[in-house]
């Protein structure tokens, strides 16, 4: 079984509750292999990385590889706000892994694993090339924040946009299909007008062409806060998605209790939130009264993107 996520730096914290939640899930027996694309995790950081992971029962059968983030043929990516040009390096995926590898699970390093990822790794296709969950903050491509132009692309306004946090992918599909090649296009022709980073790519490249799964596979614990509408029950896998993260500030959702719990299993443990101004509104910022104003706050953000947008020329 392979899984890819990617990370830098700033991210190898949640990374190291990511795959410790993972091995801990696994039954006995089965082996992954989980490559890391790489932005820039310093050894010294990848040897404490390896020692929140070696005492979990399921190590002996994990492999952990370190791959550089390829870009395509991709020179100028837009980035804004907290995002990164790394984010786009997932469209690669293919390129990670060797030509036998049939399926792939693409996932975030901002989630928690709260079940045997083989059992999303089996789900039936049914010739899609990839599946992946709804998005509850996106619904539809003509959702506020959605792709902007899905009209030219011959979409209805009621089509579906997925999350790419979690993935499951048809290797040799992705890899027929051009996926990767084909939302690099994309980038370059719409750069202009993306709203979600690599996310809008996959979505106008994969229109028709996604399964989608159980909102359990990617339940978003700030939706409550925030839609009114409470994450799925029993999660599978937890995302952390937007600004909310759980090493920001003190969440007092299960959510977070589950990820300081984890972490405290890793070389990260008694790592708590700084209380500053920062994270005291944030903690603020996270609450039912935040409903009131989330169809605002969403319009803002997408105004903002669009007046922060910059372009990073060649981001190997």
């Amino acid at each position: 079984m392979t899984l890819i996520t990617l990370a830098d730096e700033s991210y190898a914290m949640p990374l190291a509750v990511m795959v410790r939640s993972l091995l801990e899930h696994l039954p006995p027996g089965r082996a992954v292999r989980i490559v890391v694309i790489d932005g820039g995790i310093t050894p010294g950081t990848r040897q404490r990385l390896n020692d929140s992971w070696q005492d979990c029962p399921s190590w002996p059968l994990c492999r952990i590889d370190y791959v550089a983030p390829l870009y395509g043929d991709a020179r100028h990516l837009p980035v804004w706000g907290r995002l990164t040009a790394l984010t786009y390096a997932r469209l690669s995926a293919a390129e990670y892994l060797p030509a036998g590898c049939r399926r792939a699970i693409l996932l975030d390093s901002d989630t928690l694993v709260l079940k045997d990822i083989g059992l999303l790794a089996a789900t039936d296709l049914n010739g899609a090339t990839v599946a992946a969950t709804q998005d509850p903050y996106i619904p539809f491509v003509s959702s506020v924040g959605g792709l902007y132009e899905y009209a030219a692309l011959g979409l209805r306004p009621d089509a579906r946009y997925f999350n790419a946090g979690v993935m499951l992918i048809d290797v040799a599909r992705w890899r027929a299909e051009c996926v990767g090649q084909n939302a690099f296009a994309f980038i370059t022709r719409h750069w202009r007008t993306l709203q979600q980073h690599d996310q809008d790519s996959l979505n106008a490249v994969l229109a028709g062409r996604w399964k989608q799964i159980e909102p359990r596979w990617q339940a978003q614990p700030r939706t409550a806060n925030s839609l009114g509408a409470p994450a799925a029950d029993n999660p599978y896998i937890v995302h952390f998605s937007g600004l909310l993260k759980p090493w920001l500030y003190h969440g007092r959702d299960r959510a977070d209790a589950l990820f300081y719990q984890f972490l405290d299993r890793t070389a990260w443990r008694g790592v708590r939130p700084r209380r500053t101004l920062r994270s005291w509104a944030m903690a603020l910022y996270d609450s039912p009264p935040r409903r009131v104003f989330h169809p605002v706050e969403k319009r803002i953000l997408t105004l903002s993107r669009r007046l922060r947008r910059k372009v990073v020329s060649d981001p190997a």
